[in-house]
């Protein structure tokens, strides 16, 4: 497996079938799904018994919280990259090709983030994460080797904190697992 995605999902069932076919129909298919139920009392089980896809993988633990049900995924994972995506979250369908080109065109590069949108059961809000922190886009950086891509330049951690928002979401990254 390149690519190990893991989706935590405590009582999310009812978004389930969504957020694992946005990720089961990637353009870029050499990927592995580790959904942990942290102790669904829903129907989660019921949905993911009914999904038959070699590359999910399906652990159930008892009700922890998200942080634990990430690590017992990343403790499962064996892919050379690391994902991450929440049960009532859904990807648009090149998402992890364009990350895995840019790692390609950028050996230096160690983890890459994409802008999203957010929605609602009633709505799809329009601002996207990019233009909500707008000091994001004063980040210095340099153009990356891929159309519309940037690599932040100087300390990206300091960069990205001080943008005084949260300026990256993990549901966005795609990180090399070393």
């Amino acid at each position: 497996m390149t690519v190990s995605v893991i989706m935590p999902s405590y009582n999310y069932g009812k978004y389930l079938t969504e957020a694992i076919g946005s990720v089961l129909s990637q353009s870029y298919a050499d990927l592995e799904l580790i959904v942990v139920d942290d102790g669904s009392t829903d129907n989660t089980q019921d949905v993911l018994g009914q999904i038959n896809d070699p590359r999910l993988i399906k652990l159930k633990i008892k009700n922890s919280g998200v942080s634990a049900a990430r690590n017992i995924g990343l403790n499962a994972a064996s892919g050379e990259y690391i994902a991450f995506i929440d049960a009532d979250d859904r990807w648009v369908s090149s998402k992890l090709e364009k990350q895995i080109r840019l790692f390609e065109t950028e050996p230096g590069v160690d983890l890459v983030f994409t802008d999203f949108s957010r929605f609602d059961v009633e709505k799809v809000y329009p601002e996207t994460l990019f233009s909500y922190v707008p000091k994001l886009r004063e980040a210095p950086r340099r153009s990356a080797n891929l159309p519309d891509s940037y690599v932040i330049t100087g300390d990206t951690f300091s960069v990205l904190a001080g943008t005084g928002e949260m300026a990256t979401w993990v549901q966005t990254i795609l990180v090399k697992s070393e």
